[in-house]
């Protein structure tokens, strides 16, 4: 469930866990103090919940991570890459901000993964406050066309 791509499957996936009670935010204790969010990218044609799995296991073993949280954002095929990067960067400072955080690690999947090193980059100058601890791109491909 986790490294597949989840379509529709993972569409009901997400709402069955929804019914449940599972989030797609997994915060440790209030605000992030000293420890880096973690924010997972999904891919162009994916969802976020391929990541419900993952971050929930992730947030049971790794306790020296903050506040974990899957990015819900939409593309149009009108937007580009950077468009799109624009908006995952802007999420990603929204999240920042909303655990007091001046660290964070992206986690990517396909596109996603491309998403994050663009972000990355981007944060990478200085200006936003926030730097960037890590990115791990789960089958991200070399270059989008």
């Amino acid at each position: 469930v986790f490294a597949a791509g989840m379509g529709v499957v993972g569409e009901g996936l997400l709402r069955v866990c929804e019914a449940l009670g599972c989030s797609m935010q997994c915060a440790g204790p209030e605000g992030a103090g000293d420890r880096p969010v973690v924010v997972f990218v999904h891919g162009l044609n994916s969802s976020r919940a391929m990541f419900l799995v993952g971050m929930h296991f992730l947030r049971a073993r790794a306790k020296h991570l903050g506040p974990m949280v899957c990015l819900r954002y939409r593309t149009r095929p009108e937007d580009g890459m950077h468009e799109t990067a624009n908006v995952v960067r802007d999420k990603v400072m929204e999240e920042c901000r909303q655990h007091a955080a001046t660290r964070v690690v992206l986690i990517g999947h396909s596109a996603g993964g491309v998403l994050c090193t663009m972000v990355a980059e981007d944060l990478s100058r200085g200006e936003e406050g926030v730097q960037v601890e890590g990115v791990v791109c789960l089958s991200a491909p070399w270059r989008m066309p």
